[in-house]
Formats: C-alpha cells, structure tokens, sequence
C-alpha cells in the first residue's frame, strides 16, 4: 500500500507521462533505408595495450575517418559513430526501385573492406596495431528522429537493432547481408556476376524468429584505389546537376552564398533566389563556406547571405574571415536575435539594413537582395 501511494504522489509530482515540459527527442518521419555498420574487432583487447591516450586517439582516428572518407564518395550519411562502429544510411535507398542504387551500396560495402591494407599501412606508420573489422548492412524501415541538443537526425527501429545484432555474423573483414536486404537485391535483379552471395547463418531473435543471413564477397578484385571509387549514380547526378548549374549561372543576375545551419530555412531561401533567378551555393556551416570560398575567385561571389548564430564558425566570425579574403565582400544577415545595435558596433561596415530579422516574408527578402546587389553593385 505504501508502495503504491509513494509511486502515486511521484507521478502526481512529476506530471507524468501526460506534461512532459519538452521533448528532446521528436520523431519526424519513418523510411525505408539501406543501413549499415562497420565495426572493430577486438579493439577493447587492442586499446588496452596502447597506454598513450594520443595514440588511442589516432587508432580510433585513422580508422573511423577512413571509412567515414569512404562512405561518403558513396553518397551514404553517417548517422553516428557509437564507440568503436560506424552507423550510415544511404538515403538514394528511400523506397528503392532502382538496382543502381543497391549496387553502389554493395561497391561501397567491398570499398570498405578493400580499404584495409591502407589503413593498417598508416597504422604502422603511427606504431599502432592493426586492424580488422566486420560490416553489416540490412535493409527496411526506420524511424527518423531529432535531438534538440543535436543538429543531426538519428535513426531508430527494427532495421537499425537487426543491422547491430547481426553484425558478429560476418566474417572477420567480411560482410553480412540481412534477409531483406538480400531480398531486395533479388527483387531488383541485382546483377550477381560481380558478386557471390551466399547464405551463412539465422539469427534467433527473443521471439523466436529466424532471420536468414547471408555474405557478400567480389568475385574479383577492383584495382581502383577504394579511396578513390564513387557512386556511378552521383557520378551522373552530378554531371547532370553540374551542366544545369552551368546553364542556370549563365542565365543568371548575380552568385550568392547562402549559409545557414537550419535546413528548413535554408531551403526556403534557396527556392526563393533560385525562383528569381539567381545561381545559389548553399552551405550548412560556416566553416564549409569559408572553405569553398578559397577555391573560388575573391569575386565570384555578389552577395553573402547568412545565419548569425551557428557552430562551429559563427556568422560574425565568417563575416571577418571573408572580410580577410575579399574586403570588397557584400554580405547579409539574418537573425532570430535582438541586439542590432550590437551588432553592427562590433562589425566594421555593417548596416542595419544588412540585418534581416526572422520571420522575413518573402517579398522583403528578395527587396532586400535586389537592394543590396543594385546599391553596391557588381
């Protein structure tokens, strides 16, 4: 009865379940996806013996930025690292109906385990041991989610628990395939002169459900450079998307950089300068601008549009650094922020017109571009 009462006031306190003051974790939408892991063997062993803590840094350095390098050629985004593994999606897979699609998986996948000797080679080089791995890739749906003290999505459910929990089926520097990612394959005609599937094992859950699994191994090796291989889909996405934006930039009235961390307004903003004609680079940090904007003539770029409050380089400090790089820079702001005042006190040649508050309607916005561009002109 105590017991009862206790555990009754407890809830009664905390409001609980039903007015939770916020929620750190919002799901937003489900999807089907390829997911992926790739994850060391026997590092706690291999850790233990490495008393440095620099090079305990650099093992777990070399290792996950390497396959990080590797994924990403392929189109895949990490979702995370979770102590010694990689977790990535690609998100081409969504509802897959084309085969190229799954065949870059499967390239990148033997990328992965082809990339090994390299690895190790840069190992040695630090003095550290080598390394081996197991990858596993499955394919179904997920739930989709956000952090509100993160601005990556994470990703949840049945596909992502099977992917782990099969994972010590493969072999050492091997792969395993799920039962639905190799149903998939089937079901899309993947073409199997490349590649030998066979079927390893079943995986019992606590359901007492058996789950097929299966390995994937070349048949002959690629004499590319695994750091070196691309998706053939974003090969041709991006020759394709690289003429258009070609053609649009011929057409179009003037260059500007949009920066900005939150993808929703950075993709209204876009829609808004490309509607009106504008050729548009969009960059989800300041540090990306800052070094795409190098590679680019001082003056390729008419007008800077960004977010103040971002990380890890803040719109006041992208400001200076562009400053450094072309004084004759244009830029705008937006901001969710009071403190106009402030801020133009503590930037050299900034305006308060070169500070849009949000919400910004859109015919402000384009006004204030157009403004800009046709006061300080070209």
């Amino acid at each position: 009865m105590y017991v009862k009462e206790m555990t009754s006031n407890i809830a009664q306190d905390l409001n609980f379940p039903f007015n939770i003051p916020y929620e750190e974790v919002c799901f937003s939408s489900s999807g089907n996806y390829c997911i992926c892991y790739v994850d060391i063997v026997n590092s706690t062993k291999e850790v233990s013996q490495i008393y440095d803590a620099i090079k305990v840094r650099k093992y777990y350095s070399v290792f996950l930025n390497s396959m990080a390098a590797i994924v990403r050629n392929f189109g895949a985004k990490i979702v995370k690292n979770v102590g010694d593994s990689l977790i990535f999606y690609f998100p081409e897979s969504l509802y897959c109906t084309n085969k190229d699609t799954l065949e870059d998986v499967l390239d990148c996948l033997q990328a992965l385990t082809d990339a090994r000797p390299l690895i190790n080679i840069q190992l040695y080089k630090e003095g550290l041991p080598a390394i081996s791995y197991r990858i596993s890739a499955d394919y179904g749906t997920v739930e989709v989610a956000k952090s509100l003290s993160s601005r990556d999505y994470d990703l949840f459910g049945t596909t992502m628990n099977m992917c782990s929990k099969i994972n010590h089926f493969a072999p050492v520097n091997g792969i395993v395939l799920g039962d639905d990612m190799h149903s998939m394959l089937q079901h899309l005609h993947v073409d199997k002169n490349d590649y030998q599937i066979m079927e390893l094992d079943t995986y019992l859950s606590g359901h007492k459900f058996s789950y097929p699994i299966y390995t994937l191994r070349k048949k002959m090796p690629s004499p590319v450079n695994p750091f070196k291989r691309t998706s053939k889909l974003l090969a041709i996405h991006s020759s394709k998307k690289g003429s258009d934006q070609e053609d649009q930039k011929q057409k179009s009235k003037s260059n500007i950089m949009l920066v900005d961390d939150d993808l929703e307004t950075l993709t209204t903003f876009n829609t808004i300068l490309s509607d009106e004609n504008y050729a548009v680079d969009t960059f989800r940090n300041g540090d990306e601008a800052i070094r795409s904007f190098v590679t680019v003539t001082p003056s390729h770029y008419d007008l800077v549009i960004s977010d103040v409050r971002m990380s890890p380089v803040n719109g006041l400090e992208l400001y200076t650094r562009l400053r450094e790089l072309s004084p004759s820079v244009k830029m705008l702001f937006i901001s969710a922020l009071d403190g106009i005042e402030e801020m133009t006190s503590v930037l050299p040649g900034v305006k308060k017109s070169q500070i849009l508050r949000k919400p910004i309607s859109k015919e402000d916005f384009v006004e204030v571009v157009k403004t800009t561009l046709g006061q300080y002109g070209n």
